[in-house]
């Protein structure tokens, strides 16, 4: 049906004023001239016709079927869409009007439109009524848009959904330069709420965990800040990991004691074989792994200060055994400044976002200068990701693997010419600029390759050692002289948790009995609606109701009152921001229809618990942490005084004991020696070394200590044992958490070797690089062994050491083979096998379905088909596949067949049609091809708007 000719502009404007106020006053105080000629398809929907400043003839639309645009933006937008979409361009807001219609579950849509007078042509042109009434919408009409005060309503969401940037090509073809500097600040200001959003949700209790771990030994170590301006106007080198450290890294020898030399923790092993202890070394992250970068040099590195932030990896301050730990926190989180001023911090460095960020701030602090950079290339120099012998890497070491990489773009070099790098690495350069930026100095890179750093001389090494590194300094000395004696003192701190503590207590009463008033209040409010009384106001509820929900109102005041602690807490109250969002957007649906209000009011008082909810939990997690702190200096501070009091053997072993058990491995190991020195032939403390020897990497040495205990006594052989495979466990459960890294599976079998898990993970690992291997069958015996191994055993049995997923694999590579080698009797036994452990998983079906093809048994490998799609209807795709190869066999009524199960399972992806269409068409059925035809045709040209 062909749209009437109306001009729309009187209602849309009126709309404008009062839901887009701001874009509103644009359109009024400077009224745009319309841009283009308004022309009309063959199905009379508006399109719009402009001449480019090239001259060329731009359609913002399809010429024959203008609203398809709406379609191709909905591929572009996932259709559980929950979080903000964000639009460059809107032509006549096809695309617009059909996300508002299709996409219920999106929060935001944001548009940018940088040409006013498109906008002017769409409001004549197309009715936006379901546009501009959505709350939803954001608009921004005109160029240099304000980002930061637009996307400012969207930053929750953005920190806790997805999100999902699109463009309307046309109209970014008009303004080419406009907009694409506009994607850049958006995008940067996007991603900066995703990535901080993305870590509270994935890292908030971990990072919160682990500065309180560290706070159980802050005592024991010194602040960063004692070391402020204590190398004033010295020199500086600062080593990060990039791939041009290769070229100049053998020259850093020359500036031992000429300069103060900063490693990231990646680059440790690197300086380290140039016979190079820096002096400082500098970590960061908060994951685990983390300490797996210098874990295996820490023999080597028993010279350089270690610099910590307060998030960092528990293992590495407590195990590394660097000469001096120095702590150190940003100004970026209220906890980080709480904690500092407790521990008697006089200095916050600026937030950073990776490890080298660190060392630049520690440098500055220090009052170094100029500041010297290597290695920090910030982008893939060489088609590398990492220097060599850096540790943890991305894997990326030719053009070949860079193709593989999602988001590479190109950037500035520092010789010239363009570098490729990707967002993630830019967004590190722009903080790093703007670190130089706020610290004004002298900063000189000397990377010799990667993306050129704003604020920075371009220098090579030789030339910057050269200048400025020439005399000789005692920088080890001055570190000793200013560290000595200066611990931090935590009276401080344990006074104010104390306190805290009883306040965290006074809020869990508080919440705990307002949880039980909502849960009442929503009981009532149940009854009301399955009475169907109707309430369209608070002042029509019953008086008892009304009074209750006024003290959860008053109680949720109370609970909010404390706004230190919730800001303390933000880290952890932060994942359940995303299910009150989703509860809010539910609730705005609602708004303003007086018949809902009851509904409304229901959802609202869900709302209050599920956000109660996560306020208890982290109120229990803070007291935990309070609680274990407290703890811990307590008894510690008991059993000092007792060693002290009492020199005895008994006492010291207690005291270790006590740190060992908290993993405090760096304060139980002086004790120990001390211990072995007065008692050379007693087991424990030749077993403990050991342990803490292995932890060091200092494996030869541990072999002594832990040969020596059995010697000693033979029952710590057990012990021993116990704590190999403690060690492989640690080892399985990291591989698992960070797949990839194959060298953690080696790792742990140099601990463990017989550790089940390990071994066959590494099996399973060197089963699929063979496959990837221009000889694949060359990992036909190894799949066989682990086949026969686990029949030998019995499969359930040997699943006790290996896991579920493990066994389920093997038995899936074995049915595979059997297929390839027409074994189907034996494929079919072994994919039932992997069913009964994974008896849901659709993938496990389908194998099944494929082997009973295979032996021409069709029912079984339907049943299983159809279970599949049972069980995830994205595996109707192979309804597709099987209508796609009747088709191409002249099988047409079972092509027909095939895709109306396809069709079935997955109504939404309508193009279908055309496939059934054909079909008919192919089999002379040309009326019954036309029907299909002209539904799908109608099915695309469904009207977007009422008009």
């Amino acid at each position: 049906m062909k749209q009437s000719l109306t001009d729309y502009y009187d209602q849309n404007i009126a709309l404008l004023k009062k839901t887009q106020p701001l874009a509103w006053e644009t359109i009024k105080n400077s009224p745009p001239e319309p841009i283009g000629e308004i022309c009309h398809a063959a199905d009379g929907r508006p399109n719009l016709k402009v001449i480019s400043n090239t001259g060329s003839t731009v359609y913002l639309h399809n010429k024959e079927k203008p609203q398809l645009d709406g379609l191709h933006v909905l591929q572009d937008v996932p259709q559980e869409m929950n979080g903000t979409v964000v639009m460059y361009g809107m032509g006549l807001g096809y695309g617009p009007l059909m996300l508002i219609r299709e996409r219920p579950d999106m929060r935001h849509l944001v548009i940018f439109e940088l040409n006013p007078g498109i906008f002017i042509q769409a409001l004549h042109a197309i009715d936006l009524s379901i546009l501009l009434s959505d709350h939803r919408l954001i608009l921004s009409i005109g160029e240099a848009p304000d980002i930061d005060r637009i996307l400012l309503p969207t930053v929750p969401n953005l920190q806790t959904e997805c999100s999902c940037i699109i463009a309307h090509q046309p109209s970014l073809s008009l303004n080419i330069g406009a907009y694409r500097d506009l994607s850049e600040n958006v995008y940067e200001r996007v991603s900066y709420h995703n990535v901080n959003g993305n870590t509270a949700l994935q890292q908030g209790n971990r990072v919160f965990s682990n500065c309180f771990s560290h706070l159980r030994s802050i005592h024991h170590n010194s602040l960063l800040g004692n070391l402020q301006n204590a190398f004033k106007g010295t020199p500086a080198i600062l080593v990060a990991g990039g791939p041009s450290l290769d070229k100049n890294i053998h020259l850093l020898k020359k500036a031992k004691n000429k300069a103060v030399i900063f490693s990231v923790d990646t680059a440790l092993p690197a300086v380290l074989l140039q016979g190079v202890t820096p002096d400082f070394t500098c970590t960061l992250d908060s994951q685990a792994i983390t300490h797996e970068k210098l874990a295996d040099v820490a023999p080597q590195a028993t010279g350089t200060s270690l610099i910590y932030h307060m998030t960092a990896n528990t293992r590495t301050p407590k195990i590394f055994p660097a000469e001096h730990l120095l702590w150190t926190t940003t100004d970026n989180k209220p906890i980080y400044n709480w904690i500092n001023g407790l521990v008697g911090g006089k200095t916050l460095t600026a937030a950073t976002a990776s490890v080298a960020h660190i060392n630049m701030t520690s440098a500055i602090l220090m009052g170094c200068a100029p500041i010297i950079l290597i290695g920090q290339d910030l982008a893939f120099t060489g088609f590398k990701d990492h220097a060599t012998h850096t540790v943890l890497s991305l894997g990326i070491n030719s053009a070949e693997d860079l193709k593989k990489k999602n988001g590479i773009t190109e950037t500035n070099g520092t010789g010239g010419g363009k570098v490729y790098t990707d967002r993630g690495l830019l967004f590190l350069k722009t903080q790093l600029e703007k670190i130089i930026k706020d610290h004004p100095g002298h900063y000189i890179n000397a990377t010799e390759g990667g993306a050129h750093i704003e604020g920075t001389e371009v220098l090579t090494l030789q030339k910057a050692l050269s200048k400025y590194c020439k005399e000789p300094l005692d920088i080890h000395g001055q570190i000793q002289s200013l560290l000595k004696g200066a611990k931090t003192d935590p009276t401080k701190l344990l006074d104010e948790f104390r306190n805290t503590l009883k306040k965290v207590q006074k809020i869990q009463e508080t919440i705990t009995k307002a949880n039980q008033m909502t849960k009442g209040a929503r009981q009532e409010i149940d009854r009301l609606q399955k009475k169907g009384t109707r309430c369209r106001g608070h002042e029509e509820l019953p008086r008892k109701l009304q009074e209750k929900i006024l003290a959860i109102n008053r109680l949720q005041e109370a609970i909010a009152e404390p706004k230190e602690i919730w800001q303390l807490l933000s880290d952890i109250t932060f994942p359940g921001l995303r299910t009150t969002e989703r509860l809010k957007q539910d609730m705005a649906k609602l708004q303003g229809i007086p018949e809902k209000h009851l509904e409304l009011l229901l959802k609202s008082l869900k709302r209050i618990t599920a956000s109660n909810n996560v306020q208890l939990q982290a109120a229990d997690i803070f007291k935990s942490h309070l609680q274990e702190v407290l703890g811990h200096h307590k008894t510690e501070k008991e059993l000092l005084k007792a060693t002290q009091k009492d020199q005895t053997a008994q006492s010291i072993l207690k005291l270790a004991q006590f740190y060992i058990d908290t993993k405090e491995y760096l304060l139980a190991k002086p004790l120990l020696e001390t211990l072995l020195a007065s008692q050379p032939r007693s087991a424990e403390p030749h077993f403990h070394l050991g342990c803490i020897a292995t932890l060091q990497a200092d494996y030869e040495k541990a072999e002594k200590y832990f040969s020596t205990a059995i010697e000693l006594d033979h029952t710590y052989k057990q012990n021993i044992s116990n704590f190999r495979v403690e060690l492989g466990d640690y080892y399985f459960n990291l591989w698992k958490a960070y797949s990839g890294q194959i060298n953690l599976l080696k790792k742990g079998l140099r601990y463990c070797p017989d550790h089940p898990k390990l071994k066959a993970d590494l099996a399973l690992e060197e089963i699929k690089q063979i496959h990837r291997s221009p000889d694949p069958h060359k990992a036909d015996k190894l799949i066989e062994d682990w086949h026969r191994n686990l029949e030998k055993n019995n499969h359930r049995k040997t699943g006790a050491a290996l896991t579920p997923e493990q066994t389920a694999e093997f038995y899936t590579l074995y049915g595979q083979l059997a297929m390839r080698q027409s074994r189907l009797s034996e494929a079919v036994k072994s994919f039932h096998q992997v069913l009964e452990i994974f008896p849901d998983n659709p993938e496990n079906h389908i194998h099944l379905t494929e082997a009973f093809f295979s032996k021409g048994d069709f029912d079984q490998g339907l049943g299983h088909l159809n279970k599949a799609v049972q069980l995830d209807k994205n595996y109707a795709k192979y309804w597709e596949e099987i209508g796609d190869q009747s088709q191409k066999d002249g099988n047409h009524q079972d092509a027909i067949a095939a895709y109306e199960q396809y069709l079935m399972a997955l109504p939404q992806n309508i193009l279908i049609l055309r496939k059934i269409g054909d079909s008919y068409r192919a089999m002379g059925q040309l009326e019954d091809a036309q029907k299909i035809y002209t539904l799908l045709k109608d099915q695309l040209e469904r009207p977007i708007t009422g008009s």
